[in-house]
């Protein structure tokens, strides 16, 4: 059961990386690019059981994200396991309604990692475009990434049926 789910698993990331990398800037809306590796990696965090597991797929799928983006390493790597962590953690603790939890927490952490993301590029980015930047490309990021985590927490309760 283990090495199905490894390979479900795997051929979902690749797949997701592969839409990502090639149709990610042709699915932005008002300049806002989904993050589908990060929208994959919170759904996994809410639904998996094995923290390891959720680790091992945030530090790969964040290499992935670094080198996909292209602006240094290391950033997403760090940010993806750190929300990879707190989702696992607090997935039971906040809410009983996984759903509800799942929104709530792709709205924060895409907020949080974006900014993590900025602030650590300032160079890049320029200290006078910071907030507008905020309002016109994290926000609206949030909101998509968060619709997107629905997407797939729907796909994941179809293709991963859990048994009760």
């Amino acid at each position: 059961m283990r090495f199905e789910k490894d390979i479900r698993y795997a051929l979902l990331a690749l797949l997701i990386f592969v839409t990502e990398a090639s149709f990610g800037k042709y699915i932005a809306v008002s300049g806002a690019v989904p993050m589908l590796t990060f929208s994959f990696l919170i759904v996994c965090s809410v639904k998996e059981n094995d923290l390891s597991y959720v680790m091992a797929l945030a530090v790969i799928l964040g290499a992935v994200s670094d080198v996909l983006h292209g602006h240094g390493f290391g950033a997403y790597t760090l940010s993806f396991a750190f929300s990879a962590f707190y989702t696992f953690k607090l997935k039971n603790a906040i809410f009983s309604s996984e759903l509800l939890f799942l929104i709530i927490d792709a709205f924060l952490l895409t907020f949080l990692v974006q900014i993590f993301y900025m602030i650590t590029h300032i160079g890049n980015i320029g200290s006078g475009n910071f907030l507008r930047c905020v309002w016109s490309l994290v926000l609206p990021q949030a909101v998509y990434n968060t619709l997107i985590c629905c997407l797939f927490y729907y796909i994941d309760s179809r293709i991963f049926k859990r048994r009760r």
